[in-house]
């Protein structure tokens, strides 16, 4: 009977440690999720500010060449 119930709480030992492995590999990959998101986000905003100079630019290249069209 001993020898049984040393065989069970030596699996639920084993048991208990891979339910705490898979835990902490979700939240590692939660963490990675996160960092990546933000990383997009970082990305997609010098995306947007970078458009943004391209159009100010733009528009100022059309004034500078309508003067040329006047002369």
């Amino acid at each position: 009977m001993s020898s049984h119930v040393e065989t069970t709480m030596s699996t639920m030992n084993h048991s208990l440690g891979d339910i705490s492995i898979a835990v902490d590999e979700s939240a590692q990959g939660v963490t990675s999720v996160a960092e990546n998101a933000v990383n997009l986000v970082n990305a997609i905003s010098r995306i947007q500010q970078a458009t943004e100079e391209s159009q100010e630019f733009s528009a100022e290249l059309q004034e500078k060449t309508k003067r040329f069209e006047r002369v």
